[in-house]
């Protein structure tokens, strides 16, 4: 079906196979749709390019809705981390266990939602870091998973919780108003500026960028916050910048060339799927080559 109709598309892909990875200088995420770069162009790999390609190799004129049933019932795990060294591991094994969602949060983060100050205090403690784990579908099925997956998490008792669907929201809430409260946190004083989102990073890797990228930040005295899309290996980061002052502006970019190298050695990918492309350019050819680079400015 996928062939049908980009087959003009694919087969311009397999002609210029040699400079689109010739153009990737060793990424191995791209775009929105991630993974695209394996060795060979496959029929599989098209909606990922098409995604992936934010309307430069297609437009869309038709679409066809395939309407899901609803999943009634969720249930989540929350794993407490002393150190963002037990991350790469608990997600290699959780994603096994096909959760519907998979997110993470420092307890900075955390710290900054009035929705989840009640949960920080009485679970996470010190703790550093908290992974969130999210099972949606018929009532019996979630909790077989639920049960499952809970006892093979190598984590101490006290480090591991079940959450009810009330507490659910109280998670969802942070994802979504992630950048409310930072902004808050600040008492609005400083401007919102979304620095290189979304990050992509191996999951195996995703621990030691994560602390490299907030190291940054703390090194210019920028707030941030920053929330993972753990199964994918996104991160989302949240900044907030004094845009009174002149010398932003190069501090900004300063913190963009820092991040892209960052990002480039851990083979990893910065997919500006928040509208923030346009002032993120200046880092492209540090990610995608000079040729490539210059050619996506």
């Amino acid at each position: 079906r996928l062939l049908e109709i980009y087959g003009g598309i694919f087969s311009c892909l397999q002609e210029e196979r040699d400079v689109i990875f010739s153009g990737h200088t060793g990424v191995i995420h791209q775009g929105m749709g991630y993974d695209i770069f394996t060795s060979h162009i496959s029929p599989k790999m098209l909606m990922h390019f098409i995604l992936g390609s934010e309307g430069t190799l297609g437009v869309i004129t038709e679409i066809t809705l395939r309407l899901d049933i609803e999943k009634k019932y969720s249930e989540g795990i929350a794993l407490s981390l002393a150190s963002l060294d037990e991350l790469p591991p608990l997600i290699e094994n959780l994603l096994h266990s096909y959760p519907t969602s998979f997110d993470g949060f420092d307890t900075r983060t955390l710290s900054l939602s009035s929705y989840a100050t009640k949960i920080i205090n009485e679970r996470h403690g010190n703790d550093v870091f908290t992974l969130f784990v999210v099972y949606s579908g018929d009532q019996d099925t979630v909790e077989r998973s639920i049960k499952k997956t809970f006892a093979t998490i190598l984590l101490p008792k006290d480090k591991k919780f079940i959450c009810s669907a009330k507490e659910l929201a109280v998670y969802r809430d942070i994802i979504f108003n992630q950048k409310k409260d930072l902004n808050t946190s600040t008492d609005g004083a400083l401007t919102p500026l979304s620095l290189c989102n979304d990050l992509v990073f191996p999951t195996t890797s995703l621990s030691l960028g994560l602390k490299e990228v907030q190291s940054v930040c703390e090194e210019y005295n920028v707030p941030y916050s920053t929330v993972i899309h753990a199964g994918t290996g996104v991160v989302r980061v949240e900044t907030l910048f004094d845009m009174a002052d002149e010398n932003t502006p190069e501090i900004y970019i300063e913190m963009l060339a820092h991040i892209a190298k960052i990002v480039k050695w851990y083979r990893g990918a910065i997919t500006y799927s928040y509208g923030d492309g346009i002032i993120n350019t200046p880092v492209l050819p540090l990610i995608y080559g000079a040729d490539v680079g210059m050619t996506l400015k």
